[in-house]
């Protein structure tokens, strides 16, 4: 299968690395099938939730930024891990995000959002509608 991302530095220097598409990605498709690294006892910058469980994935999946308006959404898969599935049309070299309030019950990574977006919420942890996922593995809305 051809990959459809690829890893590159991000234009503002202070992110580091992110994952760009390198093809046009469908609505509904399957943009990365990530893995379980390992598993943490506490939460930090780099883990997700996972039923209650802190879960380290490995790469493009670890390097994917939040946005307040993502181009994925996480659905838990059968490695223990997040399939990112796009929610949208993703474009050629445009970055992949995901809402991190979507899975995550409190962020540590960082209060302040910088991510640009003309919804962007400029603060974490405020948000009231946040996406979860079930145990069968399909995303809901939960208002």
């Amino acid at each position: 299968m051809k990959p459809k991302v690829a890893i590159k530095s991000h234009a503002k220097l202070s992110i580091g690395k992110a994952v760009f598409a390198i093809t046009e990605i469908q609505k509904g498709k399957k943009v990365i099938e990530s893995h379980l690294l390992k598993t943490v006892s506490q939460r930090n910058k780099y883990s997700l939730e996972y039923h209650g469980r802190h879960v380290i994935i490995d790469e493009p999946g670890m390097l994917v930024n939040h946005s307040c308006d993502p181009n994925c959404i996480l659905v838990p898969n059968q490695y223990g891990a997040f399939d990112f599935i796009a929610c949208r049309q993703i474009r050629p070299n445009e970055e992949i995000t995901f809402d991190y309030e979507s899975i995550e019950s409190e962020i540590v990574a960082f209060s302040d959002c910088h991510c640009g977006t003309k919804n962007c919420r400029k603060r974490m942890n405020v948000n009231q509608k946040r996406k979860h996922y079930d145990n069968d593995s399909s995303a809901r809305q939960i208002s």
